[in-house]
């Protein structure tokens, strides 16, 4: 008789986590496809009939995007109710919320504030159809192959970017804008809703409630501390999370521009949006494939020295078109990957009974280095008529991220229900 190996147990292990989990993943995907985040990428197919029939300036809609920011505050609250009732009641309210943003939309009659409340409404809704609750839910699933599963999810969804817009517009040119803000109500509940909810049943997640009523070992979750805000990991990764959204959202908001400023025709500084997008899409896959075989820590530092790198190319100019698409790639690589990182370490490092809490607290955190990336490129060129600087500034958050990144512990597979808790 031929004994099975450590290896064997996990192979098979790992096929079976896929076997049970893969309606979780095609549930997280579906609903990240048609949620809050579909619209941000399409909003500029609106704005040309916005400003015509409403007399919303471009300059009202781009300051109502820093409401985007009440998600990043309302983040942790949404997790910790997630934690405490289950993530049934939390989707379906945000669903709810993302449904009344495009209705308002739609509804709309010309002042700002109608357009600025439905922005508001659609922030509120993001955290709660994104990974803090998606990422409990494969963090349930998936072990072995969790860095995969939420790689594959948000690269899966990623997909509705490159489908949706002919369609949207065909919409508005044949229709109107306003049939097409009721489309966008309605993807979420018929394509995103009946995946997501088979994929809670099959995840097996449980109201708070009920996890008592269900034996010692749901109890035993509940009743882990919650993680303190003064924990180093935590912070460590916070910083760093905020580091690479000020660099690398930063850069995309003036891709075209520094572009240009190199000297790039307008259609080639477009080639360097698509190089970002494909960067994003395929940093969030590779990361999630190599956390899963690699210490996790030492991999998204080599994700942030490689994205450094890429800035530095940037900033020299040098090379010419070839080198600066290869160049944007790397320093956009870092951005897509922090989308899979950040779910992966908030499940490895801390209880899993409090994940949606801690990834709500990171949401937030990593959302201000956006703001201020957004905000900081613009001002710094302001100032000295040049992207190089701002440039030099990224590459540098850059490796201090790899260095923290370095500093955290080598997440590791569960021990058991409650998911790993390392300590600093």
């Amino acid at each position: 008789m031929t004994l099975a190996t450590p290896h064997d147990k996990a192979h098979e292990h790992g096929h079976g986590e896929w076997r049970r989990g893969w309606p979780v993943v095609l549930g997280a995907a579906a609903m990240f496809a048609t949620g809050p985040g579909l619209y941000q990428n399409l909003s500029s197919l609106f704005v040309p009939d916005l400003e015509r029939t409403l007399g919303i300036t471009r300059g009202a809609i781009a300051t109502s995007a820093a409401l985007g920011l009440l998600g990043a505050l309302a983040a942790p609250a949404i997790g910790r109710q997630a934690d405490r009732i289950g993530v049934r009641p939390v989707l379906l309210a945000s669903l709810a919320l993302v449904v009344c943003g495009h209705l308002v939309f739609a509804l709309m009659a010309g002042p700002a504030w109608q357009f600025q409340l439905g922005i508001a409404l659609l922030a509120l809704s993001a955290p709660g159809l994104g990974s803090l609750v998606f990422g409990r839910l494969i963090a349930r699933r998936f072990d072995q192959h969790r860095g995969a599963a939420l790689g594959l999810a948000l690269t899966i969804s990623s997909v509705s970017t490159l489908l949706l817009p002919p369609l949207i517009g065909w919409v508005i040119e044949g229709y109107g804008w306003r049939p097409a803000y009721l489309l966008l109500a309605v993807l979420p509940v018929l394509i995103g809703l009946p995946p997501a909810l088979i994929a809670i049943r099959s995840a097996g997640e449980r109201s708070g409630a009920a996890a008592h009523a269900h034996g010692p070992a749901h109890a035993a979750d509940d009743d882990e501390p919650r993680p303190s805000w003064r924990d180093g990991n935590f912070w460590r990764l916070a910083v760093a999370a905020m580091m690479i959204n000020a660099g690398t959202v930063g850069m995309v908001t003036q891709l075209a521009l520094i572009g240009r400023e190199r000297g790039l025709s307008l259609a080639s500084a477009g080639l360097l949006l698509s190089a970002f997008g494909l960067s994003q899409l395929l940093g969030r896959l590779a990361i999630g494939l190599l956390v899963d075989r690699f210490a996790a820590n030492l991999m998204a530092a080599l994700f942030a020295l490689v994205s450094a790198g890429g800035f530095a190319v940037l900033v020299s100019g040098e090379g010419g078109f070839a080198l600066a698409l290869v160049a944007v790639f790397a320093a956009g690589l870092m951005g897509g990957a922090e989308h899979d990182l950040l779910p992966y370490f908030a499940s490895r490092m801390f209880p899993r009974s409090h994940y949606s809490e801690v990834y709500g607290r990171l949401l937030m955190l990593s959302l201000f280095g956006s703001a201020v990336g957004l905000i900081g490129f613009a001002r710094v060129y302001d100032l000295t008529a040049s992207y190089s600087g701002p440039l030099v500034g990224a590459s540098v958050l850059l490796l201090l991220a790899a260095a923290l990144f370095a500093r955290l512990p080598a997440a590791r597979h569960d021990a058991g229900p409650a998911g790993s808790s390392v300590a600093a």
